[in-house]
């Protein structure tokens, strides 16, 4: 038995899985797939959006997942059973709104055509206006705090859960987050 490892990572404009040796850290196989909605900066369902908005489709990381492990395991000769770890990325500060259940809220049918019902990226920054205030606060309130140092700014990818939950006005809905501390 050959133990290996499936990382799998949601970038920008697509997913990619890479199967490792565990043994001497080989690269064994990878796959890629493009995202079939990318990033969705323009338009949704018809209206245009304004500027600094950067979405994507939940369902295509479903898409992504189901198609990358599969092609990287059948490429690498490994057998799914070999796997002892997976590991996933996703590009830092991508807010995933969801419902209790944790369904996306853009696949319910009243937020479908709601812009912050949709994952938010790490480039989405339309919420910077409220990262300013943030800063302003934490730098009248907490001076001395080591948020207000100039390389710990709350930038507006750090706002947006709140600005989401505001915009959705549903107090039972919470975006979940997978994000990195941001430097600089």
């Amino acid at each position: 038995m050959s133990r290996t490892v499936v990382g799998i990572d949601f970038g920008t404009l697509s997913g990619r899985a890479v199967v490792v040796s565990v043994a001497d850290g080989k690269i064994l196989a990878s796959a890629e797939h493009t995202y079939p909605h990318g990033v969705i900066d323009r338009e949704l369902a018809g209206q245009p959006l304004p500027p600094d908005w950067a979405l994507q489709v939940p369902a295509d990381y479903v898409e992504v997942l189901g198609k990358v492990v599969p092609e990287a395991l059948e490429t690498s000769g490994i057998e799914a059973a070999d796997v002892v770890g997976v590991a996933v990325d996703f590009t830092s500060c991508t807010v995933f709104p969801t419902d209790e259940a944790y369904q996306p809220l853009c696949e319910r049918p009243e937020f479908e055509k709601h812009p912050h019902a949709y994952v938010k990226l790490w480039k989405h920054h339309a919420s910077q206006r409220q990262g300013k205030v943030v800063n302003k606060v934490l730098a009248e309130l907490a001076p001395e705090t080591p948020a207000t140092a100039a390389r710990s700014r709350r930038t507006g990818s750090w706002q947006k859960p709140l600005h989401c939950s505001r915009k959705t006005g549903r107090s039972g809905t919470r975006p979940v987050t997978s994000s990195r501390r941001e430097t600089g």
